[in-house]
């Protein structure tokens, strides 16, 4: 392959072939061990970005050019959807510059950022939690894997994907744990999960129904095979329309991060249980628990029931009381 370093003072005769790099480049995330999932992002951020860039790159400027372009097509788009190409391509890119193929990153030298994604609150109610349980019907193999699935999110906020993965053996009933292996984590990173007793109940009547032939996923479709991310958020559509109130499927995640906060849990263990990395994306929860606790505060003080926001505060500060 022919390749010869760009940077932004350079005009060149010869050019980058970009198909090929990016191909490298894949084969380097492979040997890395990154998710499936990532790889599979990668790939559709390269083939889109692709239609913007020319194969062959003769300049700096129009490499910059290029990443602009497309880059400007997410700037009206949820953080989360910018985000992802723009991360995907600074990683090729700096790799690029690690491995002496540019001088410079084009994203950095543009300047370009990150979009902030402060998060919305996205836990459900109680009662529609509620309605929500009391609507699948457990007399059934899907509703009881529906609800063994429900159960497990709101008691250990685990990612959808992750749940999908899991195999029986990750469930340790004599320890209390379920094992989040570095394999099926979203972070390569391995992780311990506490379950609670009624969380383990629940588990032990799903596999107690579960055919022996079947594999050892823990949960699978009623005709045998693994259970998709697909599949479940159709089912979690369904029982949506059912009780009147949209759901998603990882609003029961948000649900875990926020209830256990406002009961009191620990922020560290909010960041173990749900697998981040760092605290960064955990304190987002922290925010949105205080802004809650705040609206439930207005509510429900037991102040209310004695002083009035108006009349007799301010009958006491005429009287001249402090």
């Amino acid at each position: 392959m022919s390749v010869i370093k760009l940077s932004s003072q350079t005009n060149l005769n010869r050019s980058l072939n970009l198909e090929n790099l990016m191909e490298q480049f894949m084969f380097y995330k492979k040997a890395q061990g990154v998710a499936e999932r990532t790889l599979s992002d990668y790939q559709n951020v390269f083939r889109r970005f692709k239609t913007f860039a020319d194969v062959s790159v003769d300049s700096f400027h129009a490499l910059k050019h290029s990443v602009l372009e497309f880059l400007s097509g997410f700037t009206d788009k949820a953080p989360a959807t910018y985000n992802i190409p723009y991360s995907n391509l600074k990683a090729f890119f700096n790799w690029c510059v690690e491995e002496g193929y540019i001088e410079d990153n084009p994203i950095t030298a543009l300047k370009l950022k990150r979009k902030r994604d402060e998060g919305r609150a996205r836990n459900i109610d109680h009662e529609v939690l509620k309605k929500l349980l009391d609507t699948v019907d457990v007399s059934t193999y899907a509703g009881l894997r529906d609800y063994a699935l429900i159960v497990l999110t709101l008691d250990t906020g685990i990612r959808p994907k992750e749940a999908m993965s899991l195999k029986i053996e990750d469930v340790d009933f004599i320890r209390s744990t379920l094992t989040i292996g570095k394999g099926i984590a979203k972070t390569r990173i391995a992780r311990i999960l506490p379950l609670s007793f009624q969380t383990l109940q629940v588990l032990k009547k799903l596999l107690a129904v579960k055919p022996d032939e079947w594999e050892d996923n823990l949960f699978m479709t009623v005709d045998g095979r693994p259970m998709t991310v697909g599949r479940w958020e159709k089912r979690v559509s369904t029982y949506s329309k059912k009780i009147g109130h949209k759901i998603a499927c990882y609003d029961l995640r948000h649900t875990f991060a926020i209830m256990f906060l406002r009961n009191n849990g620990n922020v560290f263990a909010l960041q173990h249980e749900l697998g981040h990395t760092d605290l960064a994306m955990t304190k987002r929860y922290v925010k949105l628990a205080e802004s809650d606790l705040k609206e439930q505060h207005a509510v429900a003080s037991p102040v209310n029931n004695f002083l009035k926001r108006t009349t007799r505060v301010q009958k006491l500060f005429r009287n001249g009381n402090t």
